[in-house]
């Protein structure tokens, strides 16, 4: 049975405080990983490569929001004229 790879864990928290939606989606991963029979290295390879898929999300819609503001902001048109 695989356990949690260090990297997926809160550093700051222990286990006991991960709420319990936290347990199961890790067992479930877990129980996945394990079902398919990925090794332990194969696993790790999996989920590293799933926190960029998830990191790469979060810098598109961080950029989007961005992207969007800036857009708005260029969007103004003046419509005064001057005299």
């Amino acid at each position: 049975m695989l356990e949690v790879p260090a990297f997926l864990r809160r550093p700051s928290l222990s286990r006991h405080l991960l709420t319990e939606t936290e347990n199961t989606i890790i067992g479930d991963i877990l129980e996945l990983l394990n079902k398919h029979g990925l090794t332990s290295h194969q696993s790790m390879n999996l989920l590293q490569r799933l926190g960029g898929i998830i990191e790469m999300g979060s810098r598109w819609r961080r950029g989007r929001r961005t992207n969007k503001e800036a857009d708005a902001g260029s969007m103004h048109i003046n419509w005064k004229t001057s005299s």
